[in-house]
């Protein structure tokens, strides 16, 4: 195997992707307003993402072209203030998290005979693009309805969008549930009682899985 193939296989395993998503997590939490620093931390999504999660020339074709746009469309968004902009940036990056939530999903489902590291790094990642993902889809909301959501994070000039649905979003998928940011329209209470719903189940079924997988091995193991 040459060096070439050897880094991209190293690069594409769940745990570079997970750390590109904790990087971009910490990055968009302490340093909002460097547009720069966080979409170039996102851009390794660009590598790390489709790598991970594609395994067919077409899968990682797809999610490449759905990173790039969304770091292009992005960084633009938050240079040129158009909620036109702002809603196609969130909704490709939407789009993105939930090629890879599905692609990481069904390699998940498929039938494996033990439990690795490499399937709880999986797993985890799943759960971080679901948040993710829902936070996106809350952003595009609001470009459409500024008023969609009410919460004194939200009227703080100094606490971007973003990062305030980020924020929303894992609170929400947690049933942690601050009470404050409160939708204020239909819709964003669908998609927050939705989240909250998909939260749940996720982790319900994701345990089961698990179990069942590690029962598996432990029973082929001892046999």
């Amino acid at each position: 195997m040459s060096g070439v193939e050897t880094l991209v296989n190293r690069i594409g395993r769940q745990n570079y992707l997970a750390l590109s998503l904790f990087c971009y997590l910490i990055a968009d939490a302490f340093f909002p307003d460097n547009h720069l620093l966080t979409y170039t931390i996102l851009a390794m999504l660009i590598v790390s993402g489709p790598l991970a999660t594609g395994k067919t020339f077409g899968e990682r074709w797809v999610t490449v072209v759905l990173a790039v746009a969304m770091v292009v469309l992005g960084y633009l968004s938050s240079l040129v203030a158009n909620h036109h902009l702002g809603l196609i940036a969130s909704l490709v990056a939407a789009a993105f998290f939930l090629d890879m939530i599905y692609l990481i999903s069904k390699a998940l489902l498929k039938e494996q005979t033990r439990v690795t590291g490499e399937t709880i790094w999986a797993a985890i990642n799943v759960y971080v693009l679901l948040g993710l993902m829902f936070a996106f889809l809350y952003t595009a909301v609001l470009a459409v309805e500024p008023m969609a959501f009410s919460g004194g994070i939200l009227e703080d000039s100094a606490n971007p969008i973003a990062q305030s649905m980020i924020y929303y979003s894992f609170v929400t998928m947690t049933t942690l549930g601050y009470g404050d940011i409160t939708p204020e329209i239909q819709v964003a209470a669908t998609l927050a009682y939705v989240q909250a719903l998909v939260g749940q189940l996720y982790v319900a079924i994701l345990i089961a899985r698990l179990v069942s997988l590690y029962n598996l091995s432990d029973k082929e193991q001892s046999s």
